[in-house]
């Protein structure tokens, strides 16, 4: 089975975190582009499955909201790729699976 972590509280989304290398997608379901952008990540969980952390982190939820907000992201959908507790990268818009990996 395929994991997509999907976090209902800010303390979820930290325990979900986890080490290493992790993908977060904030969207929401009304978003055309954020549920383009959920078909693409699970795409990439097939293919890393148990490589990588890999969240849907869905805005319309007020904590996740609050955190999504806190880290800078300003539209969605936005990937946050969080690798060994550096400072988060932030890409908005649209990526394809090979844009991704590029910044994996």
């Amino acid at each position: 089975m395929i994991e997509i972590k999907k976090p209902k509280t800010a303390s979820e989304y930290e325990e979900m975190k986890g080490e290493g290398t992790t993908l977060v997608l904030f969207c929401t379901n009304w978003c055309r582009p954020a549920l383009i952008s959920k078909n693409t990540i699970s795409k990439l969980a097939q293919d890393y499955q148990g490589k990588i952390n890999i969240i849907s982190a869905d805005v319309d939820i007020p904590e996740i909201n609050e955190i999504a907000r806190s880290i800078g992201v300003k539209g969605i959908p936005t990937y946050v790729i969080l690798k060994n507790k550096k400072k988060p990268l932030l890409k908005k818009g649209l990526l394809s699976k090979k844009e991704l990996l590029l910044l994996l």
